[in-house]
């Protein structure tokens, strides 16, 4: 009966059987290719492909060029082997050990650490990853990264080490991420400048952060247009990105513009600097929303976006832990009404605009 059964079984389930047995009894963990497994079985590549769909679905497959085609290692036994979770931060990433997102992040972190994890926290360099790339005992989480970091992502997913990243939506084999939902994010801040009667607003964004604001970006838009208001994009460069913060700020504000949402709080402080050069105070004159928070946001009358950073370093603790399986985790962000969007506000936006 045995025999009668296997004979019966599509010849692309033996072939997956065959592999899976195999790859976890076997040291090498590289896969034949497609025409090594053709020969064996003697069928054509359609059939392989087919047997090798699971794997690739299950995202078990790791590719490394020149090198061929990988089983990936068993996440229990990489978890047994951790030793160091490092966090790491863009290498343009200023004052960054008092941004409350970031310490928010590292408590996050710190909670789901098992006992034997060490955590370290370090900036991004090419040292840096050529010493994760040799480590088997290191996982790393990638805080807010842009694309020289994601790039770094890349090579570890590649080579079969642990990555995950935080706040970006970032789709890579190997790759495990957990952010703030975006779309629930431009839903919160277009409905809020609706409530606050503004017919128009301006957004600004750091180039620094270029992948975050855009996937935001893309929601606003659809969102403006339920809404028939007008979203004036702008985005503060690389360079002297504060003085050009403070120039733009003026600029906009000479030509009347009120209702500013700023993708990043980086760009808090040169705003301020400028609103309060022309004599306009957030919560009285002007409409103000930060993505971000801040204990000084309550008495300023500034209004937020903020995300659930330890939520989110919780999360990518426990991913990286192989803990927590989702490829992908989203966690909606909370918006914190204040005095720059208050109801006794409105009366005056809605006056201007």
């Amino acid at each position: 009966m045995d025999n009668k059964e296997f004979s019966t079984k599509p010849i692309y389930l033996k072939i997956r059987e065959d592999l899976l047995t195999r790859m976890q009894t076997a040291q090498d963990r590289r896969l034949p290719s497609e025409l090594e497994l053709c020969r064996e079985y003697k069928v054509c590549r359609p059939t392989v492909r087919k047997a090798l769909e699971y794997f690739l679905d299950a995202d078990m497959i790791v590719r490394i060029p020149g090198r061929g085609s990988f089983l990936r290692e068993d996440p229990a036994k990489k978890q047994q082997r951790l030793r160091e979770m490092v966090a790491i931060i863009r290498s343009d990433w200023e004052s960054w050990d008092t941004n409350l997102y970031f310490c928010s992040v590292i408590q996050g972190i710190m909670n789901s650490l098992s006992a034997g994890v060490r955590l370290s926290i370090e900036k991004y360099s090419e040292p840096l990853l050529y010493r994760l790339l040799s480590s088997t005992e290191s996982a790393s989480i990638w805080i807010s990264p842009e694309a020289e970091e994601l790039k770094a992502v890349a090579h570890l997913a590649d080579a079969d080490r642990v990555a995950v990243v935080i706040n970006r939506e970032f789709t890579h084999p190997g790759v495990r991420t957990v952010t703030t939902d975006h779309s629930a994010t431009a839903n919160a801040v277009t409905e809020a400048f609706s409530a606050a009667g503004a017919k128009r607003f301006v957004s600004m964004s750091p180039e620094a952060e270029h992948l975050l604001s855009e996937a935001i970006q893309q929601g606003i838009r659809e969102r403006a247009e339920q809404h028939q208001m007008t979203i004036l994009r702008q985005w503060v460069p690389l360079r002297d990105w504060r003085s050009a913060t403070a120039k733009l700020t003026l600029d906009l504000l000479s030509q009347g513009e009120r209702n500013f949402y700023l993708t990043s709080q980086s760009l808090l402080t040169p705003f301020l600097t400028a609103a309060k050069h022309a004599g306009l105070r957030p919560g009285k004159e002007l409409t103000l929303l930060v993505q971000g928070d801040d204990l000084s946001f309550e008495s300023l009358g500034i209004a937020a976006v903020r995300a659930d950073a330890v939520q989110l370093g919780g999360v990518a603790g426990q991913m990286a832990l192989g803990k927590e399986k989702r490829l992908l985790c989203k966690i909606p962000g909370t918006l914190i009404r204040r005095g720059s969007l208050s109801a006794e506000n409105r009366k005056n936006v809605s006056a201007k605009n």
